[in-house]
């Protein structure tokens, strides 16, 4: 999971504690390749789940296996454009901006 502080939260920590079997893994904070995973996953909600209607469970994995299938005929790579130089910078205007608050 994300370090958002629901995962954090004292309800969600007793749940844990009395259910042992689950384990939280959070991921390292500024994990930019999380973004374009959830940039998929949302992608996928809004082209092909929501508003459906399904009756059986095997529908959506079919629907979800399909997307999967007719975006993989036209992948391509991501590339990475940004210059370490331009990330560290804007690193610094965040940390910037943060030590004022």
């Amino acid at each position: 999971v994300d370090n958002y502080a629901t995962h954090k939260h004292p309800e969600v920590k007793k749940w844990l504690s009395r259910h042992k079997r689950f384990h939280i893994h959070f991921t390292p904070t500024s994990s930019s390749w999380l973004n374009l995973i959830e940039r998929w996953f949302r992608e996928l909600t809004e082209k092909r789940l929501r508003r459906s209607s399904f009756t059986s469970v095997d529908q959506p994995e079919e629907t979800i296996v399909d997307y999967i299938d007719s975006t993989n005929e036209s992948s391509k790579p991501f590339t990475w454009t940004a210059t370490a130089k331009d990330t560290l910078k804007t690193v610094a205007r965040a940390r910037a901006v943060l030590d004022n608050l």
